[in-house]
């Protein structure tokens, strides 16, 4: 399933898992025997690369294989739950324009995601509506994850 893209004498370049269609690039990647339950039973991801380009192809195959390791390790070693966690996680960032790892930059220029960290400071609140900050334990687990706290 790979494509022969260059060749020079001796050399000859590969992209795995990309195949092409109408000139456009694709990766399709086998899914593991274990996972394919979480997949339909597809024995096959399909996902379009974007790009007639081979530099390009095998740029986004890479990352995509980096990616889609790290999301089967993760359904492997576990039920599902933890992927889920991450994702929305993931997503309330996302909703916030925030990305992971970013909480030090903020923290370098002494500023804050004012509206990320009202969020929490409400999911903070206790019982009589007040808050002394943000409190780990009532938050929704997304939220502690997406904030940096283990779960």
């Amino acid at each position: 399933m790979s494509k022969n893209w260059f060749r020079h004498g001796p050399i000859r370049m590969t992209i795995k898992h990309v195949e092409w269609r109408g000139g456009r690039a694709n990766y399709r990647p086998r899914i593991p025997k274990d996972l394919q339950v979480h997949y339909d039973g597809k024995e096959f991801h399909f996902e379009s690369l974007g790009t007639k380009d081979p530099a390009v192809a095998a740029r986004k195959a890479q990352q995509t294989t980096k990616r889609l390791d790290r999301k089967w390790s993760l359904l492997s070693s576990s039920d599902g739950g933890e992927l889920a966690l991450r994702e929305e996680a993931m997503a309330i960032l996302q909703k916030h324009g925030l990305k992971p790892g970013q909480a030090a930059e903020y923290a370098k220029y002494d500023i804050e995601p004012e509206r990320f960290v009202n969020e929490l400071l409400i999911e903070s609140l206790d019982q009589d509506g007040q808050a002394l900050g943000i409190v780990a334990e009532r938050l929704p687990p997304g939220l502690r994850v997406g904030y940096g706290f283990s779960e």
